[in-house]
């Protein structure tokens, strides 16, 4: 018979950690451990979940195909997912995480019905560790309050902003702004590269998502004859390049170009072009297609 001793659940920041020792009954000798981790991150939509397990002592290399079951213990059958699988602990430990989200979705139901279940690690047919897993309705409670606590969680608001030019002939007294809220920055950067990017009367300066009052991604047009995109710590345009030169301009981080368009003559000035040459389609395309989170 095995024994299993486990530990209290260990909360923090959206993390669930829980460790299970298991030892002969009669013997009291050692057998193994399991650690088991969940974390509850914001994700671009809702909070996602992941999941890891480590299992010691079990050698393996990097990348070994495994499965991993978790099965309700009165008479389950084992269905084994997938699982990525990392050598740790000097060699002497598995570390297994689920390696598709049917998978992840697959492990986490059955933690969250609350039932006993059983712990088994299979390569192909065959069946390596088979192990009572202690499970009861309190990671459930956990797991539901730090999603809630998440999706509530102050300042998790996006705050998208458009900023035009004031062209050449055009009275205004300043430059058009426009603004508005998202719950998450892949709603805002659609919002931005759309709606907002279409509806702008004039030339575009620049679009920017702020989080918590932070600049989290900025994308503009510098001075109407190169579009650049915050990188890293240099600053550098094509033309400089060209030239041999690289500079920063102030309070600015690496911007690294994506696109061109002729240089002013005086019958092309950029304040004379109408909106649409850097509007709708030229700049949200390439806005579109060129940008990362």
């Amino acid at each position: 018979m095995v024994g299993v001793d486990y530990s209290a659940w260990m909360v923090q920041d959206g993390e669930l950690r829980r460790r299970f020792i298991y030892t002969d009954s009669k013997t009291r000798k050692y057998i193994a451990t399991i650690y088991l981790d969940c974390k509850i991150e914001q994700g671009a939509g809702e909070p996602l979940t992941f999941l890891s397990f480590m299992f010691t002592p079990f050698r393996v290399v990097d990348g070994l195909d495994l499965g991993l079951s978790l099965a309700p213990l009165d008479g389950g059958r084992p269905a084994p997912v997938g699982v990525n699988v990392t050598s740790v602990d000097d060699g002497q430990g598995a570390l297994m995480s689920p390696r598709t989200p049917q998978g992840l979705r697959l492990l986490l139901s059955h933690l969250l019905n609350g039932r006993q279940l059983k712990f088994g690690i299979f390569q192909g047919p065959e069946q390596f560790v088979d192990m009572p897993f202690y499970n009861d309705p309190e990671f459930a409670e956990l797991h539901r309050s730090q999603v809630a606590a998440l999706t509530t969680r102050k300042g998790s608001m996006f705050l998208a902003k458009i900023t035009g030019v004031i062209p050449k002939g055009m009275n205004l007294p300043a430059a058009p702004i426009e603004t508005r809220e998202f719950d998450n920055i892949t709603a805002a950067k659609q919002w931005l590269l759309g709606e907002a990017l279409s509806n702008l009367p004039t030339p575009v300066n620049n679009v920017e998502v702020f989080e918590n009052g932070q600049s989290v991604w900025r994308e503009w047009h510098w001075s109407h004859d190169a579009l650049f995109v915050l990188k890293g710590p240099t600053f550098s345009s094509v033309s400089d390049r060209q030239e041999g030169r690289n500079h920063q301009p102030p309070g600015l981080s690496q911007l690294v170009v994506l696109r061109t368009d002729p240089a002013p003559s005086a019958t092309n000035q950029p304040e004379a072009i109408p909106s649409s040459r850097f509007g709708t389609f030229r700049l949200r395309s390439t806005l579109h297609h060129s940008c990362g989170p």
